[in-house]
């Protein structure tokens, strides 16, 4: 049995590749309750690789990371500055928060709160896939800065 404890970080797409994506995940690994933790970052080349393949066999691609989700103790979450949740982060914390993992929300100054879950009910702050889009990407595709 595996007793590593692993923390998802949970964050909008224009921020992946960022000096803010740099910076949060030091802050994440330097929070007391959190230092002992392996970092589960979606954003890396294997989560890109299981998710293109996941496309390929499922019309829910997102799936895959709240199956990633599920293998964590902890979820640590980015929203937009106006306090909005992306709707993949969204169905993130879901998925959290049906496996009862420790919630966090990490704000782009770094400063990190230990939240519940009815902290964020009723969901006033999820955006829907199509309203995510439009935020982190441009028309062509290209993504919008966070």
């Amino acid at each position: 049995m595996n007793n590593t404890l692993k923390v998802y970080f949970a964050h909008p797409i224009n921020v992946y590749n960022t000096d803010l994506e740099a910076r949060l995940i030091e802050r994440i690994t330097f929070t007391p309750e959190l230092s002992k933790c392996v970092l589960e970052n979606p954003n890396t080349e294997a989560h890109t690789r299981a998710y293109e393949a996941r496309k390929q066999t499922t019309t829910d691609p997102m799936v895959y990371f709240e199956e990633v989700v599920a293998t964590c103790n902890a979820l640590v979450f980015l929203a937009f500055p106006d306090g909005k949740i992306s709707g993949g982060v969204w169905r993130e914390i879901l998925a959290g928060s049906r496996d009862k993992l420790s919630l966090f929300e990490i704000f782009p100054s770094g400063q990190i709160w230990h939240i519940s879950y009815a902290a964020l009910y009723p969901p006033t702050r999820p955006l829907s896939r199509e309203d995510t889009i439009a935020r982190v990407r441009y028309p062509d595709g290209s993504p919008r800065p966070f």
